[in-house]
């Protein structure tokens, strides 16, 4: 009878072992469209965690403030890599821009899949790829439906092992970037791990990001990512906004405005991106080509 020692290694290989019991239960899981799965999922650790951690960063800014979301998930795996944590990501990718369905239900906006499937295949061989914020697209809805349907039921799976999990569209979003999904115009990201004591909130209460960020430049992110929340009644047709506590007092009101600064920030950040990316994609085509996984 063996002994086996818990070491930093079997950790990261049980999390490993978890992360691929996660994908067979979400690329198994009950499907609405039905039909071969065009699911595709990989598993990353070691320095192909790292390459989600540096493709992430540039996006945030050098102080975080371009995205304090994308920001905390940079920051988690940043204390994993420091201090030298066990952890795997499971990734699952799609492309639910070509419909097989001929259901002609008429929910991304076309009359039939017919249509669908020229204006998709235009876009996605035109000059912008098609790529919005985070993903790809256009998109069928039916088969969003059912990527959607697989990775929550892998990070469920994961879940239920009794191991810290949350879905990221920012690590799906990077593993696309970086082509270690080619051929996936939709891509998540689940944290399996890390192997941590009290790590339950790991991912949602943030206590690596502890001092961050101030009060101010909490508020002030809520109040640019739900400006409806902070708007007082708009029955003068020019509602206030709430600043603070004496917001009625203040007169000061919605209005759109060019953030020259931001935009300045944001367009050095796209590009210092596109670098950092192009580095990883590289680096990770070498290694397939030389036979590596």
């Amino acid at each position: 009878m063996a002994i086996l020692e818990l070491t930093k290694a079997e950790k990261e290989k049980i999390l490993v072992d978890i992360a691929r019991l996660a994908a067979a239960a979400g690329e198994g899981a009950q499907r609405i469209c039905g039909g071969p799965s065009n699911i595709k999922s990989i598993i990353l650790t070691g320095e192909d965690i790292a390459n989600i951690r540096d493709a992430i960063l540039p996006l945030c800014g050098d102080d975080g403030r371009l995205n304090m979301y994308m920001y905390g998930d940079w920051k988690g795996l940043d204390e994993v890599i420091k201090n030298d944590e066990p952890m795997a990501i499971l990734v699952m990718g799609t492309d639910a821009t070509r419909s097989h369905l001929g259901w002609n239900c008429g929910a991304c906006g076309f009359a039939t899949c017919g249509e669908f499937n020229k204006h998709a295949r235009e876009v996605r061989e035109g000059p912008t790829r098609g790529r919005g914020t985070a993903q790809g697209g256009p998109c069928c809805m039916w088969l969003l439906q059912d990527f959607g349907i697989a990775v929550v039921t892998a990070a469920a799976a994961v879940y239920e092992m009794g191991v810290p999990t949350r879905i990221h569209t920012s690590f799906g979003s990077m593993a696309v970037a970086c082509g270690y999904l080619d051929g996936c115009t939709q891509a998540l990201g689940i944290s399996v791990g890390p192997w941590r004591l009290g790590t339950w909130d790991e991912w949602y209460n943030r206590p690596a990001m502890k001092g961050t960020f101030s009060l101010e430049d909490i508020y002030g992110d809520l109040w640019r990512c739900f400006p409806t929340h902070f708007a007082g009644f708009n029955g003068r047709g020019r509602p206030l906004t709430k600043t603070d506590p004496a917001w009625q007092a203040k007169g000061i009101y919605c209005a759109h405005v060019y953030d020259e600064e931001y935009e300045n920030k944001r367009k050095a950040a796209g590009a210092k991106f596109a670098e950092v990316t192009a580095q990883i994609r590289q680096k990770v085509q070498e290694r397939r080509q030389q036979g590596g996984k």
